[in-house]
């Protein structure tokens, strides 16, 4: 089993779970060569072959639409704070 924490070195001090492999989220895209590959289990594992009890489709749809949702909600918050600082007399 392979665990990957990618909080900062210092909250991985404090709290661990055995056995976790450290890379802070910061560093991830430089240190993406020391993950594993290969991997036949696991849930990330399980998204990209397809075996999470067959249900892949739908974990994907589901995580789509919470990114889409999300890109909505800030988009509708940025909207909001731009006519109320307009409305208080702000200029762009």
């Amino acid at each position: 089993m392979f665990l990957l924490d990618v909080r900062e070195p210092r909250e991985y001090d404090i709290n661990r779970i055995e056995p976790s492999t450290l890379i802070p989220l910061g560093e991830l895209a430089k240190r993406v060569g020391e993950l594993p590959t290969g991997a036949t289990a696991g849930l990330g594992a399980r998204l990209l072959t397809g075996s999470y009890y067959g249900q892949t489709v739908q974990i994907w749809s589901a995580l789509l639409m919470a990114a889409l949702l999300g890109c909505i909600l800030v988009l509708l918050i940025g909207f909001t704070e731009r006519m109320t600082q307009r409305q208080m007399g702000a200029r762009p």
